[in-house]
């Protein structure tokens, strides 16, 4: 609450400097001082002299408007001008009440000493100079003669009485005023050294800046040997930017062919399906389609190994294969289309010189919800809407690319969709990306988790699942996922 209260009075001594700002504090801070007992006494005196008015009760109403006076000039940014009104208001409030009170009149002047001593204080306070304190000190010395020198003729106490009351008072109020001094001294000798030190630090400032013009120079010298070296460099760069573009326009339109084989809009009769692919910065190997043709319905998804365009051609060998093979012969079984593919790419992929080969599974959606599938890629994950639970179907067979006949190698197996069941086929790129530790890979658990807890959603919803949760994962590969929801 104090810290607030004289915030409120200093807000207008923000720009000026510390020593200000703690002197508005400290004037602040006895003004309050002040205004709170003075209002206690008022009142006291107001209940017990009502209804007459008594020259206390004056004297302490006008000190207090005083006061709130000095408090409103400090608040206004005027603390200079009302910086001395302060001592004078008090110290002729003593001075009237020692003169006007009629009892008592001699226990009160060892509390006059000790409040001219502190009120000398509070003069170095403001003034920070010693002459301050010298003027108040001194005329209240004299006037505090002059109070018991009267006092003594109204009263008549004896010699001995009245030297003993004003050695007494001269002593505290000496005794005050020097400690005052003291402390002022203290102060003052802190303030000189802190600027002592700024003067020092801007000394060594000064000589850093010679020695910056000194490096300066150096480094102008050195920059205008370096500038020489940097043209030719720039020469050289032009060179390997002209060779990068063409580079970077070969990549991006590999990735582009990638992504333009795509299906667009893919639907299938009595299934809810959405798809996702997100091709990592390396031109991928990532193949997902949607095939309807003939009165068939064909879903595919592979990978071919490693990135780059040589696994973006074979890729796109795949895909121009299998679209070629369905259009020939639209009724064929899904193992009987690897074998013709397999058998039309594995001669170009010897011919690119690349160890590639594909891992692909394909499926054939017949009525009621059968699925014929074929071909050795990530396992099929089912979510059982009846169950409320995941199973994990095996592929099996050979992979495409690595030897040129797999006739026998693989097989036709089946799986049935009932109503409300969820179908998820994916590729590595997702179920391998890492997370921000060391040993944390997305992996099949979650998917499982995201699935289970997702599968009676619509597949659109559970795709969104599947990105906000791979969102805090960092991807090296393609990144693709079919969902297919028996409706």
């Amino acid at each position: 609450m104090i810290k607030k209260i004289t915030a409120y009075f200093s807000e207008a001594y923000q720009d000026q400097d510390f020593v200000t700002q703690q002197k508005v504090r400290v004037l602040t801070g006895i003004c309050l001082s002040i205004l709170f007992p003075a209002g206690i006494l008022l009142l006291t005196q107001i209940v017990m002299e009502a209804p007459h008015v008594t020259i206390p009760m004056l004297i302490t109403g006008a000190g207090a408007v005083v006061v709130l006076l000095i408090l409103t000039g400090i608040r206004k940014g005027f603390f200079l001008q009302v910086a001395h009104v302060l001592p004078v208001t008090v110290l002729c409030a003593v001075w009237a009440t020692m003169i006007f009170e009629n009892g008592g009149i001699v226990e009160r002047l060892d509390t006059i000493s000790i409040v001219i001593g502190c009120l000398s204080f509070t003069a170095l306070i403001i003034t920070r100079r010693p002459i301050g304190f010298l003027l108040y000190f001194g005329l209240s010395g004299a006037a505090f003669l002059l109070c018991t020198l009267y006092i003594q003729s109204k009263i008549g106490f004896s010699d001995d009485l009245f030297i003993e009351y004003v050695v007494d008072s001269l002593f505290g109020m000496v005794m005050l005023g020097v400690t005052s001094y003291l402390v002022f001294s203290i102060n003052k000798k802190a303030l000189d050294k802190a600027t002592m030190s700024i003067r020092r630090a801007e000394e060594e400032a000064e000589k850093n800046r010679e020695l910056n013009k000194t490096l300066e120079i150096k480094v102008q010298e050195r920059t205008q040997e370096l500038k020489a070296a940097v043209d030719e460099l720039e020469i050289i760069n032009a060179h390997l930017i002209q060779a990068h573009d063409a580079l970077w326009g070969e990549m991006q339109l590999a990735k582009k062919i990638q992504t333009v084989l795509l299906p667009n809009a893919p639907q299938i009769p009595c299934y809810e399906i959405t798809a996702f692919m997100e091709p990592a910065d390396d031109v991928g190997g990532d193949y997902y389609d949607i095939i309807n043709f003939g009165g068939f319905d064909w879903i595919i998804i592979g990978d071919v190994s490693g990135h780059g365009i040589p696994a973006g051609l074979v890729m796109m060998m795949v895909q121009t294969a299998i679209h070629l093979s369905i259009k020939m012969s639209p009724d064929t079984s899904p193992s009987k289309l690897l074998v013709t593919v397999n058998s039309v790419i594995s001669e170009n992929i010897k011919k690119l010189g690349e160890d590639k080969y594909m891992t692909i599974t394909v499926l054939a959606c017949h009525k009621h919800g059968v699925l014929h599938f074929s071909g050795l890629h990530q396992d099929i994950m089912v979510y059982r809407k009846e169950k409320r639970q995941i199973e994990h179907i095996l592929t099996t067979g050979m992979w495409i690319g690595v030897m040129d006949d797999i006739d026998g190698m693989i097989t036709d197996d089946q799986l049935t969709l009932h109503a409300g069941d969820t179908m998820l086929l994916y590729t590595d790129g997702l179920s391998e990306a890492r997370g921000r530790e060391k040993n944390d890979i997305f992996g099949e658990g979650k998917l499982e988790q995201i699935l289970l807890a997702s599968g009676d959603r619509p597949t659109q919803e559970i795709k969104s699942d599947i990105l906000a949760a791979l969102n805090s994962y960092t991807c090296t590969d393609d990144v693709t996922f079919i969902l297919l929801k028996k409706i």
